[in-house]
């Protein structure tokens, strides 16, 4: 079984908005691109083949939420193999009729693991879908010397009517010179011009930005640029969630259990999940601009006080805005209980994160992500999007 068609690809240009995951891998064209299929591809077929129809139904899915959740599996399962585990895939479990997603395996070691994303509510994925629409609007509007960037400050439930968006931006881009807003080294998208649009309880920030001489009147140059990374699918308090719903899932385990939640956002921090696991600090000025941890409140999902809680879950792993093109540059962290139940071995492949006194100590791995997996330091090579040869 493959996930890719097998064809010619000419076609480099950038994902356009409302085009799946999927859909997109399978259509851009390029050397870089390739790197990514065929990494995508090797990993799949590493996948046993009695796991490989349900596995490879979701990544050649047309919903991205169902795309990013299977390559966050596959990814953890390449990840595991790697580091010298023998899989199980839906193992049996000692007291539940449930099954966790991996059974880990490496001498007289085990544990269990479960993926987990924080996924998009379905009325934030209706806004997002909904926003498609305005951006793929934008990109087929006549705007020879011209493109934008495009700030969601406020969505609704309500569509957004592209008449009248169009009429303002037209009238906008008519009173602009297209030399005179020309983003570079010097010049940076925020001193471009900038118009502020409301409607139907949307608010949008859109900044023109000039074509340079050679892109204009190309309509091939889609008037809003958008990156395989300009999606996200998470939504406030997913990771604690996928915790709460993953943690007791499946009863009393003979081994330890470690959670990875897959997030859709660059934005969370180390901060931030420490405040999760261990309960929001108090700070107070050390005196020299910095703050220093006084406590923290009994609000962890680890810890309450001093009283450790959810030990049943041994780790929990984060990984952050996981994509198939950039897996040489991530690393991710696994977050170690103080106080589990059943300690997990360490997992080298991960930079580890410990408790020590209230605050993480983190322990980086010896070898980059990129080195565990076999890639040079130019994976993927060349240019996702080469200029086009007029």
């Amino acid at each position: 079984m493959t996930l890719f068609s097998q064809r010619d690809r000419t076609d480099t240009s950038p994902r356009a908005h409302g085009e799946t995951q999927h859909a997109f891998y399978d259509r851009v064209g390029g050397a870089f691109w390739d790197d990514v299929r065929d990494l995508v591809e090797s990993w799949f077929s590493r996948v046993d083949q009695t796991d490989q129809l349900d596995l490879g139904g979701r990544l050649r899915s047309d919903d991205d939420r169902q795309f990013n959740g299977a390559f966050h599996e596959l990814y953890l399962h390449e990840s595991l193999l790697r580091m010298g585990y023998t899989l199980t895939i839906h193992p049996t479990l000692p007291n539940s009729d449930r099954h966790v997603d991996f059974l880990a395996e490496k001498g007289q070691r085990a544990f269990y693991l479960e993926a987990g994303s924080a996924r998009p509510s379905d009325v934030a994925t209706a806004s997002s879908a909904r926003m498609g629409q305005v951006y793929e609007f934008l990109n087929k509007m006549d705007s020879p010397n011209f493109r934008f960037a495009v700030k969601l400050v406020q969505h609704s439930k309500h569509p957004l009517k592209p008449g009248p968006l169009r009429n303002k931006v037209r009238e906008w881009i008519e009173t602009l010179n297209p030399d005179d807003c020309l983003l570079s080294d010097s010049v940076r998208l925020a001193e471009l011009p900038q118009l502020s649009y409301e409607d139907s309880g949307w608010l949008l920030e859109l900044t023109a930005m000039g074509r340079p001489p050679w892109q204009r009147g190309d309509s091939a140059v889609r008037n809003v640029r958008m990156t395989e990374d300009d999606q996200v699918w998470t939504d406030e308090g997913g990771i604690a969630k996928t915790l709460k719903a993953k943690g007791r899932a499946y009863g009393e385990l003979d081994a330890p259990f470690v959670v990875a939640v897959a997030t859709g956002s660059m934005g969370v921090t180390d901060g931030d999940i420490a405040a999760l696991l261990y309960g929001n600090g108090h700070w107070d000025s050390d005196g020299s601009g910095g703050a220093q941890l006084k406590q923290r409140q009994p609000n962890g999902y680890w810890k309450a006080g001093s009283h450790s809680k959810h030990r049943g879950v041994s780790a929990v792993l984060v990984v952050p805005l996981l994509r198939p093109a950039t897996i040489a540059a991530q690393q991710h962290t696994i977050w170690e209980h103080p106080d589990p139940e059943i300690k997990v071995d360490e997992l080298s492949l991960w930079r580890r994160a410990i408790y020590d006194n209230g605050m993480p100590t983190f322990i980086d791995p010896e070898r980059t992500q990129a080195d565990w997996f076999d890639l040079d330091d130019d994976w993927p090579t060349g240019d996702p999007y080469p200029p086009r040869v007029r």
